[in-house]
């Protein structure tokens, strides 16, 4: 696991974090060190680098602090984090999830679920897209509310990923391949290679 934002990168090795300020040339112990051991990701936006661990602990810290808080997640079986400038997105396993205006300091509970980490999050910005492999949402309040796209069995669709490519979303389908986008799904093109991905 590693992120990289503000010329700083971060990678977890077998004993703990570390940081490189030229690109992995050179390596200093981060100050969260050997505190996190088994880490189920690390990402960042302009704000902040996230760390969190299998145990479920979340930290923050500034781009260009030093010095790590810990962030309350006591409870909270998370199975996915999405992050923007401006948002994050915990997936929970079969419950609502929560969304966190303020880098991590408090959530509110948004009416979607997590299905098992199974799920993926397109963003442009005033629109996110959700799918949980089966079903596809559109939210254009930051998470708060989700709207009902696309349900696969009557599409036909059921997806392993979904991202944002400019103006189109792309899938991957586990029976169609790679799937392309840029009205809702509405209508859709396949790739004419037969392209499969994980």
């Amino acid at each position: 696991e590693m992120a990289y934002e503000g010329g700083i990168l971060i990678v977890h090795d077998k004993q703990g974090l570390i940081e490189s300020y030229n690109k992995g040339i050179s390596w200093v112990s981060s100050n969260l060190g050997t505190r996190i051991k088994n880490v189920q990701f690390i990402i960042a936006n302009h704000s902040f680098f996230f760390v969190a661990d299998w145990s479920k602990k979340l930290y923050r810290r500034g781009i260009q602090d030093t010095s790590w808080q810990l962030i309350d997640t006591t409870g909270v079986n998370y199975s996915n984090f999405h992050i923007t400038d401006s948002l994050l997105i915990m997936l929970l396993d079969r419950k609502p999830g929560l969304r966190s205006l303020d880098n991590g300091l408090s959530w509110q509970s948004i009416p979607i679920q997590g299905f098992n980490g199974k799920s993926f999050i397109a963003d442009f910005g005033d629109s996110l897209y959700f799918s949980n492999s089966t079903e596809v949402y559109k939210s254009t309040d930051k998470g708060l509310n989700w709207n009902y796209l696309i349900a696969s069995p009557t599409r036909d669709l059921h997806f392993y990923s979904i991202i944002r490519a400019g103006n189109s979303l792309l899938g991957i389908d586990s029976g169609l391949g790679l799937v392309r986008t840029e009205n809702e799904f509405n209508n859709y093109e396949t790739s004419s290679t037969g392209i499969y991905a994980s």
